[in-house]
């Protein structure tokens, strides 16, 4: 049976991610376990709503669930969240590793980065005879950052050279915000001798700035790196930077986490060594292999292009097929059909899990879904495990993925969430595919979902709210008859059925309601409002078939089709014969009675020779007769 390990991570520097899951992915297999990698791309650049969101995912997994947990801490920068997953931790009773930071309460596994940044510097001074130096941070409160800093300042300080504040530069790890300092630093014409920076991707802009420039790297001046990526490799020139043996820091990684387990002894804390890596961007030349990596890299270029389009084209597709959907319904049965068809792009086992609370504010119209944590079950939106299609439903929150068994090969799960600022809409679960981390592409994929599903929610509210205008419109608010606009379309309705081979049977009743402008005179519209009421329902009533429209102050309109229209005659004859009652009642006030004069008359279905126009005159006509019978009653005005 495979151990459950959760890692946590931001997904931001995938080169270095990329190789050390590579490592930790093999280590646990070989060990009969799986790890449960939940990605955030929050930063502190980001608002407030969209970092709630993003690092909800941390909140997904129940640790109970859990054999042990393995925090990347030197790619968050968020102490709080990390201590609060070593909080979880000793609450569930489970190990946890924290890599790249020291945290108590947890076994840490670190990189010797004073070492690495103090051999850059030494190499620097001994090799290339560099008498003054920049370095380019990260941010100020970045630990490995601030170590390599430390690290540069002491080793320049023994070969007599000051690094002062001015010689410092904070790029918060952004590589555009790194290319504008650089940039600035030529115009001052305070460019130093050597530029050590907090990592390859800093210090590839920093090259491109002083290229810009007209600064030559490494003819006037050194620059150096520090993680060695394979960007950094095939970049001209090649970085000087710092090795930090990634593939041995995830199998450590993952072989601690399982001694643990396992009841075998771990020293809490773990320092691993960093090694020197020498390039052209320093003046000491690349070396055959290198430019056998550019020549590989060259020719994989198309490749890379080609899958890129194919990846833009799939999340294009994956839009339109979502916003052509009409309702959720058909949201969860064609999205599923059009994925199982076409998923190259996911890989064989690929899942969507939709939070309830987000498809109910779809179904009932409101924006209530959660802000923080997820339900206890999920709706399948899309589930694939070894390229066959999984139906189920629903998934529990402890099992995370669907059809997943401890007793399954060993795998990978990588878990992204998908939300609307701060409100959870579910999770993407890819498995093995490591390469989507790359080129941050699953970033993109969730947060092309994401949008999507935000304007589907959005033109669902929309067409909700028109179809309770267009019902609104539909209605007469007083007493919820049809209006005199629905009218309208029922006559468009009858001229087109008028018009077939086979023509149609109908008569239209006219009512007018008696008294009103007195009963408003003397007791107030309110009273008004409530006699108005109190006949049209009467109408209802008697033709109970037909439909009502309200299509003046104090007129009404029937529509006598079906079993009404068969008892046209005896119906008007009853409801004639109540008025009648009514109005002689001499108990009644005069807002109580029923006082309707009304009249109607048949289309001729067989010669066809009349309008709607024409049945409604003869109508309004009868109705006229009726109202002065009425008049000539007791009680009539």
């Amino acid at each position: 049976m495979n151990k459950r390990i959760a890692v946590f991570s931001s997904g931001w520097n995938t080169a270095i991610l990329s190789q050390y899951l590579d490592s930790l992915r093999k280590a646990l297999s070989k060990r009969h376990a799986d790890a449960f990698l939940f990605i955030t791309y929050a930063t502190p650049h980001h608002s407030l709503d969209t970092k709630t969101g993003d690092m909800n995912i941390f909140n997904l997994p129940d640790f109970s669930t859990f054999d042990g947990v393995i925090v990347l801490a030197n790619r968050l920068d968020y102490l709080d969240i990390i201590e609060e997953i070593t909080i979880r931790c000793h609450n569930a009773c489970i190990p946890i590793v924290c890599q790249g930071r020291e945290l108590d309460g947890a076994y840490s596994i670190l990189i010797d980065n004073h070492s690495g940044a103090s051999s850059i510097c030494e190499h620097l001074i001994t090799a290339h005879n560099a008498k003054s130096f920049a370095y380019f941070a990260g941010r100020k409160k970045d630990s490995d950052s601030n170590i390599r800093l430390n690290a540069v300042s002491e080793t320049l300080e023994k070969h007599n050279i000051i690094l002062y504040d001015d010689d410092v530069y904070y790029t918060e790890r952004d590589n555009n915000r790194a290319y504008d300092l650089a940039d600035e630093m030529c115009k001052k014409n305070m460019v130093p001798d050597a530029v050590v920076c907090v990592d390859d991707n800093i210090a590839m802009s920093v090259i491109l700035a002083l290229n810009a420039n007209g600064y030559r790297v490494p003819e006037d001046v050194k620059v150096t790196g520090f993680d060695n990526i394979y960007s950094g490799q095939i970049f001209y020139p090649a970085l000087t930077t710092v090795d930090q043996h990634l593939t041995e820091l995830g199998e450590e990684g993952g072989n601690v986490i399982l001694d643990i387990l396992e009841g075998k002894f771990c020293p809490k804390k773990n320092e691993l060594q960093c090694s020197l890596v020498l390039g052209e961007s320093c003046g000491c030349g690349c070396g055959e292999f290198k430019e056998h990596m550019r020549r590989t890299a060259g020719r994989d270029a198309f490749a890379v292009a080609n899958a890129l389009n194919l990846f833009e084209r799939k999340l294009a597709k994956i839009n339109n097929t979502i916003r052509a959907c009409k309702d959720l319904d058909e949201l969860f049965e064609v999205l599923p059909d059009a994925l199982e068809k076409d998923h190259a792009v996911e890989g064989d086992t690929f899942h969507i899990l939709i939070d309830p609370m987000f498809s109910s504010s779809i179904r009932e119209n409101t924006n209530k879904m959660f802000s923080e944590g997820y339900s206890d079950e999920f709706e399948v939106l899309f589930s694939i495990k070894n390229n066959e299609r999984i139906h189920d439903r629903t998934v529990r929150r402890t099992q995370l993925v669907p059809g997943y068994t401890r007793n399954d090969e060993p795998r990978l799960y990588i878990i992204v969430p998908i939300h609307e600022g701060r409100y959870t809409q579910g999770y993407v679960v890819f498995t093995d595919k490591i390469e989507i981390i790359e080129n941050h592409s699953i970033r993109k994929y969730a947060e092309y979902l994401s949008t999507s599903l935000t304007f589907f929610r959005q033109d669902q509210s929309m067409a909700f709210l028109n179809h309770e205008l267009t019902i609104m419109s539909m209605r007469d608010p007083l007493t919820m008859v049809k209006s005199r606009n629905a009218w309208t379309i029922r006559t468009d309705e009858l001229k087109v059925a008028m018009e077939t081979p086979e023509g149609t049977e109908f008569a239209l009743a006219m009512f007018d309601v008696n008294n009103l402008k007195t009963i408003n005179d003397s007791l107030g519209h309110e009273a008004g409002d409530e006699y108005i009421k109190r006949n049209s329902q009467k109408i209802c009533e008697t033709f109970k078939f037909s439909s009502v429209y309200r299509i003046g102050g104090d007129e009404f309109l029937a529509v006598l089709t079906g079993k009404d229209y068969t008892r046209r005659k005896s119906l008007m004859q009853d409801f004639r014969k109540m008025v009648e009652e009514s109005i002689n009642n001499d108990a009644l006030p005069i807002e109580q009675m029923i006082s309707v004069a009304s009249g109607f008359a048949e289309y001729d279905n067989k010669t066809r020779n009349e309008s709607i126009a024409d049945v409604l005159k003869r109508a309004d006509e009868e109705m006229y007769k009726n109202k002065r019978s009425i008049k000539s009653e007791k009680k009539a005005l």
